[in-house]
């Protein structure tokens, strides 16, 4: 009688340390599953993860926008870089990997889109600098208006790639080469957050200032 009291007993315990870590167990998965999606930004049913990795590199989000107002959305755009910044001098000089991340919220063909760039770099320049930029421009301008188009819901990330230099993704795919030089991404992170950048409220949201 005393052994199987002693078997039903290690029974019992055998139940109840299972129990345990089944308990366990569902409040990991649900401390992941809470963390998942505190990790993850929706600007007009855009989702932006926390983190990103470019070039092979881990980049975290440091701010995301919408380009617009409230009768017109064009797009929402996040900024990854190596670390946070929220002053655009700092930005610029930042080293290593980053990304603008394009979702668009409308469609728009190649040649508008190519010269939403275009104009958008060239209101933080002089013509002096642009003669620097003009020959990558060219190039960059070509990428753009090889893709035809985009509609509303597609990617377009620009990358930069410190051992290659910008490089234009849509839908995740690399069109065309990258382009070198430090300084070209630097025009295109201007048309975002330069003092002169297409949209204020954007450029303060990507800061993450706002």
């Amino acid at each position: 009688m005393v052994k199987e009291d002693r078997i039903e007993g290690r029974k019992g315990n055998a139940a109840r340390a299972a129990r345990r870590i089944a308990t366990c167990l569902l409040v990991a998965a649900a401390t992941l599953a809470s963390a998942g999606e505190a990790a993850t930004v929706e600007k007009e049913g855009m989702r932006y993860e926390d983190t990103a990795r470019v070039a092979g590199t881990r980049t975290v989000l440091n701010g995301v926008g919408v380009r617009g107002n409230d009768l017109f959305k064009g797009y929402v755009a996040g900024l990854y870089l190596p670390h946070k910044e929220t002053e655009a001098e700092q930005v610029y000089a930042l080293q290593g990997a980053k990304r603008i991340s394009v979702r668009m919220l409308l469609g728009v063909n190649g040649d508008v889109l190519a010269r939403t760039f275009s104009d958008g770099i060239r209101k933080n320049y002089k013509d002096d600098a642009l003669d620097v930029l003009k020959a990558r421009m060219d190039v960059f301008d070509s990428q753009v208006r090889a893709v035809g188009g985009v509609k509303k819901g597609d990617a377009i990330d620009l990358d930069f790639e410190p051992a290659s230099g910008t490089r234009l993704l849509v839908n995740g795919k690399p069109q065309g080469d990258a382009i070198a030089g430090d300084d070209f991404y630097v025009a295109l992170l201007k048309m975002f957050i330069g003092e002169r950048a297409i949209d204020k409220g954007l450029r303060s949201a990507l800061l993450g200032q706002r």
